[in-house]
């Protein structure tokens, strides 16, 4: 995308077609955006599919496209949805204490002030990407019950659990 664009960057400029330029990027842009979108959510599982199911990168690719078939729109608000969800909490609690920490540039040093910030920006995304990480396994789990009728096979390793436990 980005040889295309300077492509297209070039050729508006030697030309002085800037018209056919701007039409371009508002075609080329959005199908771009659409494309990175679809394929985003179809391989939304193939990490995780590669370490829960230890497969290969091909193998766990094929897993996760056949696992998001029929079911973009659903992964897709969930992927948003969580995103949003993720993205006002550690909004709120980093502009929080950030603010906090600002307010206390008049007694520490810059460097000080600098490295509070980065310390509290590292933290908090730190605890955000389990969240996001467990909310993305359970969407696994939810697929697979779907679509490979895994639900009894849970359930059955639970009993096996618990009984072993007893």
């Amino acid at each position: 995308m980005p040889i295309v664009l300077i492509a297209a960057v070039a050729f508006a400029s030697s030309s002085g077609d800037s018209l056919w330029f701007l039409s371009f990027l508002l075609l080329i842009i959005p199908l771009g955006i659409a494309v990175t979108v679809w394929v985003s959510v179809r391989l939304y599982f193939a990490t995780l599919i590669a370490v829960v199911e230890g497969a290969t990168p091909p193998t766990a690719l094929r897993r996760s496209w056949a696992l998001t078939k029929g079911a973009f729109w659903r992964i897709l608000g969930r992927m948003l949805l969580m995103s949003i969800i993720v993205s006002i909490v550690v909004g709120l609690l980093g502009g929080t204490i950030s603010a906090v920490i600002m307010f206390a540039t008049s007694v520490l040093p810059w460097a000080v002030t600098a490295f509070l910030l980065a310390l509290v920006s590292a933290l908090i995304s730190g605890l955000a990407m389990p969240f996001s990480a467990s909310y993305t396994s359970l969407m696994y789990v939810d697929e697979r019950v779907r679509k490979e009728n895994l639900g009894p096979v849970l359930a059955q390793a639970f009993e096996t659990s618990r009984g072993s436990q007893a």
